[in-house]
Parts: structure tokens; C-alpha cells; sequence
């Protein structure tokens, strides 16, 4: 078992829409390289208008965690990993 921690910062503030459409896709893409994990997302409500962190937690085989993590890398919904 190889797992992946990580933290992001969300670019934009996501809607409702956004979360479920990642939820979607990512599930489905997870599912298919047997991978399994958690996504949390949140917001710092002392800092007004802050969009935002994931935090997501990824394990299975090394190879297919870190080409899922690759792509992670590159969404552009997200930086500072």
C-alpha cells in the first residue's frame, strides 16, 4: 500500500457544482486504477473571501497513486501542493 497526503489551495472559490463534478469524475477515475481516499475541502472563515484548501488522502499501488497525483499537480482549480 503507497499513499499520498496532501494539502492545496483552492484558486477561486468552488461552488457546490464544482465539488460534485471533481467528487464525480474523481470516483469514477479512482475506481478505475484501484485507488481509494478522502477529499476534504474547507474554507478559513477568519479570513473573509478565502477560497479555500483541499486536503485528500490517496493509496494504492505506487504507480497508479502517483500517476493520479500527477494529474492532480497539473488542475488548475488548486496550487501550493
Amino acid at each position: 500500500m503507497y499513499i499520498i497526503l496532501y494539502r492545496s489551495r483552492v484558486r477561486t472559490r468552488l461552488l457546490a457544482t464544482d465539488l460534485n463534478d471533481i467528487i464525480e469524475v474523481s470516483q469514477r477515475n479512482n475506481e478505475a486504477a484501484s485507488i481509494t481516499g478522502l477529499l476534504l475541502h474547507g474554507r478559513l472563515e477568519t479570513i473573509p473571501g478565502a477560497p479555500g484548501e483541499f486536503v485528500q488522502w490517496l493509496e494504492g499501488t505506487e504507480d497508479a497513486v502517483e500517476h493520479v497525483y500527477r494529474i492532480i499537480e497539473r488542475d488548475e482549480r488548486h496550487s501550493h501542493l
